[in-house]
């Protein structure tokens, strides 16, 4: 399956899950939650008014990696680098921020897997979100105290 057909796909078009292709284009699914869903929004306003306008600010961004389509809940990228790195309905080039809310039942490996994608597709950030609202922030080179990107946002958000 491709990232189109995924779209397109009346059968999976519904289902409340966070969808996103592996490099066997196979569909893999991750369950949502009430709570990751207001943190999301409000790490969208948090980053609309620390950015002033000086990019984009989206959410269920698709970014071609190296293990096919995955979905950063939240990214940021600059005016400059919109201009090349979409083509068609997803990504090619990462956008400099993707962040990921992590369910609690998401474990190391797949943070690890999907931070090394992200960075791997140009990302030069990768913040991680648990469902207490604390945020870690990365880059290429490993975890950070802060975004050198995004200095003024808060280490944690409130759900």
């Amino acid at each position: 399956m491709n990232w189109q057909q995924l779209c397109g796909n009346s059968y999976l078009k519904n289902l409340p899950f966070k969808k996103e292709l592996n490099k066997f284009g196979q569909v893999v699914l991750t369950p949502l939650s009430e709570t990751l869903s207001v943190l999301q929004g409000q790490i969208i306003l948090k980053l609309i008014a620390v950015t002033e306008s000086k990019g984009n600010v989206f959410s269920e961004c698709p970014i071609k990696t190296l293990d096919n389509i995955k979905i950063a809940d939240v990214a940021w990228i600059s005016t400059q680098r919109h201009r090349s790195a979409k083509k068609g309905p997803i990504y090619i080039i990462a956008p400099e921020i993707c962040l990921e809310l992590t369910p609690i039942q998401n474990n190391e490996k797949i943070t690890l897997f999907k931070r090394k994608l992200y960075f791997e597709a140009g990302a030069k950030e990768v913040w991680l979100c648990g469902e207490d609202g604390d945020i870690i922030f990365y880059n290429q080179q490993g975890r950070i105290a802060q975004s050198v990107l995004m200095p003024n946002f808060p280490y944690h958000i409130d759900a």
